[in-house]
């Protein structure tokens, strides 16, 4: 039987084919997609791990700086005490000489 010719279907191979091609690059960017993503994906866990070393390591230096603070203050309070004593024996010091400066004429 012969089957009249339609002119529909004159490169429907070729139209076929271009099909195809398409599909296949969609189906390989697809791949680079999913093996992008999973790089990203360990990239971002690596910089989350490394960002929480940092985030202990700046508590530790947090820590630290209060110590050194509360050691400054405590020391602060010690010369501030060391002041004052040395100020009352400057006064007792010049009643002494002023004492001995009379005993003296």
């Amino acid at each position: 039987m012969n089957q009249p010719h339609d002119p529909r279907y004159d490169k429907l191979e070729q139209r076929v084919e271009k099909i195809e091609e398409v599909f296949d690059g969609i189906v390989k960017n697809e791949e680079i997609i999913i093996k992008l993503s999973k790089r990203q994906n360990f990239n971002v866990q690596e910089l989350s791990g490394k960002v929480g070393n940092i985030e202990l390591d700046i508590g530790d230096l947090r820590e630290r700086t209060d110590k050194i603070e509360q050691a400054l203050e405590r020391h602060d309070k010690r010369f501030d005490r060391i002041e004052g004593k040395q100020d009352g024996h400057t006064d007792l010091l010049g009643q002494i000489l002023a004492l001995l400066q009379k005993k003296g004429e």
